[in-house]
């Protein structure tokens, strides 16, 4: 991946939410929509202990673990891709089975490119 070409795509992010507004995060709202998340086993921006924090406060439904950095985006695109297509066909059939890891994940995307 181009440094030059990711870097060119940098853009500012507020620390909150638009104007005053305090957002609430209730059960009945945040808590019912399905989560996934995708913990970067090379991300040295957010170690392994804060990433499993993260997901385990916001209850998800589904953990994949993938060989990318703290940018999954620009590190491993595909692999970014395969855990996003899999949590999304997961939701759709209310599946609550545990996720592929990272050797399943490669196995669906071999599968992929030879159908």
């Amino acid at each position: 991946m181009d440094a030059t070409w990711a870097a060119s795509r940098l853009v500012a992010e507020p620390l909150l939410p638009p104007g005053d507004r305090c957002v609430i995060l209730t059960d009945g709202n945040f808590g019912s929509v399905p989560r996934a998340y995708v913990e970067c086993l090379n991300d040295r921006a957010l170690g392994p202990a804060a990433q499993r924090r993260m997901h385990t406060m916001t209850r998800c439904r589904h953990v994949y673990q993938l060989a990318a950095d703290h940018s999954p985006f620009l590190s491993d695109p595909d692999g970014l891709t395969d855990c996003l297509l899999d949590a999304t066909a997961r939701f759709s059939r209310g599946d609550k089975d545990r996720c592929p890891g990272e050797a399943e994940l490669a196995d669906i995307r071999i599968r992929a490119e030879t159908a």
